[in-house]
């Protein structure tokens, strides 16, 4: 990939500032696949949601994946 910008735009990504589709369409159309990939290359994790203020959508997914036994 040899977008100037590419290292920007992956780093921005990676810390869940932009989308996936908004850096697919900033690459040029590249897949999901190509993200992994060019991540990778630049030792770059994968993005995480942020958790706060989503505790209690997080507990009740939980609850439900995961009911306590009977």
């Amino acid at each position: 990939m040899d977008a100037p910008n590419a290292t920007e735009l992956l780093t921005r990504y990676s810390r869940a500032e932009i989308s996936a589709t908004e850096l697919r369409r900033a690459l040029g159309g590249i897949t999901y696949a190509d993200i992994i990939i060019e991540l990778a290359a630049r030792d770059l994790p994968l993005p995480r949601a942020a958790q706060a203020g989503r505790e209690a959508q997080i507990a009740t997914a939980r609850a439900w994946l995961f009911p306590p036994a009977e």
